[in-house]
């Protein structure tokens, strides 16, 4: 007598039913926000001195904006990645438009280093900084779209 459970009959229906789980999306997720947020730290160059500790600390301070966006954008990351897992607590399958907008919001993710550095950079510049500021922005709401469309 033939059997009825889909594994007896197909004996790879349980990798393609793990296909359409979350669990690859989130597997690629989670290294996404990783590397971005480990990204932060290359946007830090290590001070030129003249030996002395009083130089040491003149040329960290003048690092401040980029040590605060590093700080503003990890924090951000974080909250975005939390988030990010608990919204897949009640999502239980993926489907085509789920992952393209994961994809556009994981893109946003990506950026982020680049963008913080850039606004960091244009902070010593009031011509330049709406230009930065707008961007920075611009990324995070295109990954908030994205994220709440979700």
């Amino acid at each position: 007598m033939p059997s009825d459970t889909p594994q007896e009959r197909d004996p790879f229906a349980f990798a393609r039913d793990d296909e359409r789980g979350t669990t690859r999306l989130e597997g690629f997720s989670d290294g996404i926000f990783a590397t971005a947020a480990t990204l932060l730290i290359f946007s830090v160059s290590l001070p030129q001195t003249d030996g002395s500790a009083e130089s040491l600390l003149r040329e960290l301070a003048d690092q401040w904006a980029i040590f605060a966006g590093l700080l503003l954008s990890y924090l951000l990351i974080a909250s975005t990645w939390s988030n990010h897992h608990h919204l897949f607590r009640f999502i239980a399958r993926t489907d085509h438009p789920l992952l393209v907008l994961n994809a556009i919001m994981l893109l946003s993710v990506v950026v982020i280093p680049f963008v913080t550095t850039l606004l960091a950079s244009t902070l010593a510049n009031p011509a330049q900084t709406q230009v930065g500021a707008a961007l920075y922005g611009g990324v995070w709401t295109l990954g908030g779209v994205a994220y709440n469309v979700t």
